[in-house]
């Protein structure tokens, strides 16, 4: 009695670790469909892909807020990307100023 139920434990076990790996590799596939989407209507709307290669700058403009214990701020971000490997960051807060950059051979 005790092998039959060892063995339709194994077998369960078996058939749920089965199923959790073919439905996160489903929800993979899904996922990754619908990103190359995204990506394929984003190339599209600045004008293709060969314009998406020659895109050497990029800045993105934000707020942030940060929750922490008893603590609540919120404050503007800015990053600016240069081709091929330059990269500045700036958060104000009200904490003061925080910069950080990268020129592609120091921090």
């Amino acid at each position: 009695m005790q092998t039959k139920t060892r063995w339709l434990a194994l077998a369960s076990t078996l058939f749920v670790v089965w199923g959790t790996v073919t439905a996160q590799r489903a929800q993979d596939a899904r996922s990754s469909s619908d990103v190359q989407r995204v990506v394929r209507k984003y190339a599209a709307a600045l004008g293709g892909q060969a314009r998406v290669m020659n895109i050497r700058t990029r800045e993105i403009h934000g707020t942030f807020e940060y929750r922490g214990i008893e603590q609540h701020a919120t404050g503007q971000l800015e990053m600016r990307w240069r081709s091929p490997s330059s990269l500045v960051e700036q958060l104000r807060g009200p904490m003061g100023v925080i910069t950080r950059g990268f020129d592609g051979a120091r921090a």
